[in-house]
């Protein structure tokens, strides 16, 4: 449901605040998109917003990978994309084994994302 990116506008684009580093990348980018038409603060609310009535935002990979498998959205010909950085935050009174085998999850998970 995701228009053209010649179409896209404010009254057709669904803002999602995924965080400082994701919207200094966008104002970089689409300075004319602010403010959008619809803020939001929660992806699923946004994608569901999307869903509904139509229009363009930025989502995740992995958010939004079985619509675009089933064609129900689609991607934005010539949208940048955008890498974000993830954190851990953890306790320093933790069982070291404990937080090697979950660091070592997630590093696994991050690159089957990137060949995904």
């Amino acid at each position: 449901k995701a228009i053209d990116g010649e179409a896209a506008g404010r009254e057709s684009y669904v803002h999602v605040d995924w965080g400082p580093e994701f919207y200094e990348k966008h104002q970089m980018h689409f300075p004319d998109l602010h403010p959008a038409a619809v803020v939001v603060s929660i992806g699923w609310l946004g994608l569901q917003q999307i869903l509904a009535r139509g229009g363009n935002s930025y989502f995740p990979e992995r958010l939004v990978r079985e619509y675009l498998r089933t064609g129900e959205l689609v991607r934005v010909n010539g949208a940048p994309p955008f890498t974000l950085p993830a954190y851990v935050v953890y306790s320093l009174e933790r069982d070291p084994e404990f937080v090697d085998v979950a660091l070592d999850g997630i590093r696994e998970i991050a690159s089957d994302a990137r060949t995904a």
